[in-house]
């Protein structure tokens, strides 16, 4: 988890909710994109990083995704790291 968001930190957009341990956490993008299952599905498509849309677990998630903390600690950065230049580039391709 700690190298998951030490990769993640300065990362803007994105903003990490929840609880403080677990094998998950939940990434709040929706200042990025409020559509947190087009933004999952982009994240796969342009990155190749699999996320769970956070609106799958209830309404209260929506414009969330889950990541998956069971990798080992290089990929678990690699991943973070894929996240940010994905959030950071996204706006600017949309606009």
């Amino acid at each position: 988890r700690t190298v998951f968001l030490d990769a993640l930190r300065g990362a803007n957009e994105v903003t990490v909710r929840g609880s403080e341990g677990g094998m998950y956490v939940m990434l709040d993008v929706s200042a990025v994109e409020p559509d947190d299952e087009k933004f999952a599905w982009a994240l796969l498509d342009k990155e190749m990083v699999g996320v769970m849309p956070g609106s799958s677990f209830g309404e209260a998630a929506a414009g969330h995704i889950r990541v998956s903390l069971c990798q080992p600690e290089p990929i678990l950065k690699e991943a973070a790291l894929r996240l940010r230049r994905f959030a950071s580039n996204y706006r600017r391709e949309a606009a």
